[in-house]
């Protein structure tokens, strides 16, 4: 009985998914659903939207700090001449 609910926590043979990457894309939906609401409710006078493409990370990859560190300042630097244009 326990080695069946420890299995069903490890990742699917066949999809590779299991319960932390479910868990981690529901938080990733409900922080951008919060996001989203927010700004409609609270809209900032001035958004410059920086969104690194960070889909193939999962919420536990702590070992990947670095490209994902590097993602971000590579969209922020794609962002510069709007940046710019704003505080000028």
């Amino acid at each position: 009985m326990l080695q069946e609910n420890i299995d069903d926590w490890m990742p699917d043979p066949e999809t590779g998914i299991n319960i932390f990457d479910v868990i981690g894309t529901s938080i990733n939906i409900m922080e951008q659903q919060v996001t989203q609401v927010r700004l409609g409710g609270d809209a900032p006078d001035i958004l410059i939207l920086i969104e690194p493409d960070l889909m193939e990370f999962g919420i536990f990859d702590f070992q990947q700090a670095k490209p994902m560190i590097q993602r971000g300042y590579d969209a922020t630097i794609d962002k510069i001449a709007d940046i710019k244009a704003v505080i000028e």
